[in-house]
């Protein structure tokens, strides 16, 4: 999230944290969702794209990402993309550094 904030330079994204107390009370589309699998992006009409779709529809509307994010469109290369973004998002703790002795295995 903090790379998106930093080249968001126009500020066209609010960041809301999970744990925000109105989070569902903003956005009932998320109520169900298992936030831990990834970011969610909601639109302006209320649509949610999650994880790989999320960081695409974040990247087209980054000025320097918008044309390359067009080669997730690539057939296979969405696969790919989704698959990727699984495994960090499964292991963001441990490539972060964040992991103590074996606190990443839970």
């Amino acid at each position: 999230m903090e790379w998106i904030r930093k080249k968001d330079r126009a500020g066209v994204f609010e960041f809301v944290p999970r744990s925000s107390g109105d989070l569902l009370e903003r956005f009932p589309q998320l109520a169900r969702a298992d936030l831990n699998t990834g970011m969610r992006l909601v639109m302006a009409d209320g649509t949610v794209h999650v994880g790989a779709d999320a960081v695409y529809h974040v990247a087209r509307r980054l000025p320097f990402y918008r044309y390359p994010a067009l080669l997730y469109r690539v057939p296979g290369l969405t696969q790919i993309g989704r698959w990727a973004y699984g495994w960090v998002a499964a292991n963001r703790y441990r490539l972060a550094g964040r992991c103590d002795d074996d606190a990443c295995r839970l």
